[in-house]
């Protein structure tokens, strides 16, 4: 009698090694759709949206057309959000001079943030070019933005008499004007209606390059001369002085004002 052994441990070899191979490529088959997966992850949200037409919004604007605007910067179609150029667009948008400020900003996944800070006039003038007279607008910076446009509805003062070589929009009013420039600012911002009482200032040259004021009040044919002093309490006293005048003597027709004195011609 014999015993007999039989031995499966090369059976569990294979078996074993089969096993492996079919677990590393289960794990190479979820590492594949996990990167395929992932990349489309990416196409979609980050690829795609970059690739996408860029939607531009415009904010503060008041007396410019956003139309007008696209146009200046050089977009006359669609563009991607990738391809647009924020620092160009700006530059253009910059040069336009009824613009003070402007920032541009990119904003994920497809906005254009245009922020745009208009300039606005604290005066009215009328200059002469090519035989005709036309309104310009003046910032408070002296720049004169706007030339042979309408003037604005409200009581923006008109200040007449301003010497200039030339006359084109970005161009600064010489500086000796400045400082007019600045009181009337200031009359503005205390009390517009101040200026709703006069037609006109008219600055009037002096020796030395220096220049007082002549102010015409509305509905009255009584002018004021008045020095460069020219502030909230310059145009209180012209108001007294008017009712005054009216109710006394109406055939004065300019009262000097300067220097803390009065005189007046008659008609």
């Amino acid at each position: 009698m014999s015993d007999s052994y039989i031995y499966s441990g090369m059976e569990n070899y294979y078996t074993t090694e089969k096993n492996d191979n079919k677990a590393k490529i289960l794990k190479i088959l979820v590492i594949v759709l996990s990167v395929f997966l992932v990349v489309e992850a990416i196409i979609y949200t980050v690829v795609m949206p970059c690739l996408s037409t860029a939607k531009i919004t415009f904010s503060g604007l008041s007396s410019l057309q956003a139309e007008d605007l696209l146009l200046e910067g050089g977009i006359t179609g669609s563009v991607s959000w990738m391809g647009f150029d924020t620092a160009g667009f700006a530059s253009k948008l910059a040069s336009n001079a009824a613009i003070e400020t402007v920032s541009v900003e990119k904003k994920f996944p497809d906005q254009i943030l245009v922020k745009i800070n208009e300039r606005t006039p604290v005066c009215c003038s009328l200059v002469n070019i090519d035989g005709k007279t036309v309104p310009i607008q003046i910032d408070k910076n002296g720049v004169i933005f706007s030339v042979g446009n309408k003037m604005p509805s409200t009581s923006m003062p008109l200040i007449t008499g301003i010497e200039l070589a030339t006359v084109s929009e970005g161009m600064r009013i010489p500086a000796k004007y400045r400082t007019l420039l600045e009181q009337v600012e200031e009359i503005w911002e205390i009390n517009p209606a101040y200026f709703a009482a006069l037609s006109e200032i008219r600055v009037v040259p002096t020796d030395y390059d220096g220049y007082e004021l002549m102010l015409y009040p509305l509905q009255s044919h009584t002018k004021f001369l008045v020095d460069r002093s020219f502030g909230e309490e310059t145009l209180q006293y012209m108001m007294v002085v008017l009712d005054v005048i009216e109710s006394v003597d109406p055939d004065v027709t300019e009262v000097d004002m300067r220097y803390g004195t009065i005189s007046y011609k008659k008609s």
